[in-house]
């Protein structure tokens, strides 16, 4: 009886063996064991991205090497970047579910998703996923538009907003505060010396129409300056003046004079609320702030505190002589 058994396990054992062998031969096991590209497409060649949920939709489009959105605002060009290097770089293993009933329970199906991607050139489809449901931390559950096996990726709606405020250029109003050879706010007219003796690219700022014993505080006025340089709005009011914004009775206009141009700066205080319209001359839209982005810029960016009666330390922005 004991041999028996013995043999029976022997042959168990092979049996097992060649079923693994046969199974890790094939192509396709093989293929999902090394980890296969889930999107096809070429990167340089996808020129509009269509991006829905059951709600919404957005479109980005590429034109002379820059993505806009529909209005013709400026699109975040690392974000868009960023997000097709992620696509193009989508591995996927074994599949989590291949039945056509999983689509749905998984929400990849054409008729029940979380996110609808469609990467395309010249109008034609090149690449598409379907994104559903959370696969863990920072994973999900996605279908690629020429499978219908559902896999986890490393992805997640936040990837992939569905509102035009996700992909605009936030950074659209900032500058190079080295550029800047003039600030003028009210009657002050601060005006850039060479940095002679300074810490290289920290402007030293002048004003000859200063009164005698003072100066400008060049410290306020370099840090209000960066803060302005680095500015993020939050959001697009829009496109047309409203009673609503406050601009009728501003908290701060302030002109910027560059190397190759000029920006009016006018700051006010929406109605109803702790944030800031800011309007500038060189473009039609109207610009929401956060207050705790506007804050250090309309306390600093004062004739109070830009002016100082101290020129002792700051010897160097008092009024002199002109020459």
């Amino acid at each position: 009886m004991k041999r028996i058994i013995g043999i029976l396990a022997v042959i168990a054992l092979i049996q097992v063996a060649l079923t693994v062998k046969t199974w890790m031969g094939t192509p396709e096991l093989q293929s999902h064991s090394r980890g296969s590209q889930l999107l096809s497409f070429k990167t340089s060649d996808i020129d509009t991205l269509q991006i829905q949920d059951s709600k919404s939709e957005v479109q980005l489009k590429k034109e002379e090497n820059k993505w806009i959105l529909a209005d013709g605002f400026p699109a975040d060009l690392d974000k868009i970047n960023g997000l097709l290097k992620k696509l193009s770089g989508l591995q996927y293993n074994l599949p989590v579910a291949t039945s056509p009933r999983a689509l749905g329970r998984f929400k990849v199906a054409k008729d029940n998703f979380e996110r609808h991607l469609q990467l395309m050139s010249n109008n034609k489809v090149m690449a598409e996923l379907y994104l559903g449901t959370g696969a863990g931390a920072r994973q999900s559950h996605v279908r690629s538009g020429q499978q219908e096996s559902v896999y986890s990726v490393a992805m997640g709606s936040y990837d992939l907003p569905v509102t035009p405020e996700g992909w605009q250029d936030k950074k659209i109003l900032q500058f190079k505060v080295a550029d800047v050879t003039n600030m003028e706010l009210d009657d002050l007219k601060l005006r850039r010396k060479p940095d002679a003796g300074k810490k290289k690219g920290t402007p030293l700022w002048v004003d000859n129409s200063l009164p005698s014993g003072s100066a400008v505080n060049q410290q306020i006025a370099n840090e209000g300056l960066s803060q302005l340089a680095s500015l993020r709005f939050t959001r697009i009011l829009g496109r047309e003046e409203k009673p609503e914004y406050g601009l009728s009775e501003p908290l701060l206009t302030v002109n910027l004079i560059f190397k190759d141009g000029s920006r009016l700066y006018t700051f006010s205080k929406i109605k109803d609320s702790e944030d800031i319209c800011l309007k500038v001359s060189d473009r039609d839209e109207y610009f929401q702030l956060a207050s705790y982005l506007a804050k250090p810029i309309l306390e600093k960016i004062t004739k109070k505190s830009l002016v100082t009666s101290d020129p002792a330390s700051n010897a160097q922005g008092m009024a002199e002589p002109e020459k």
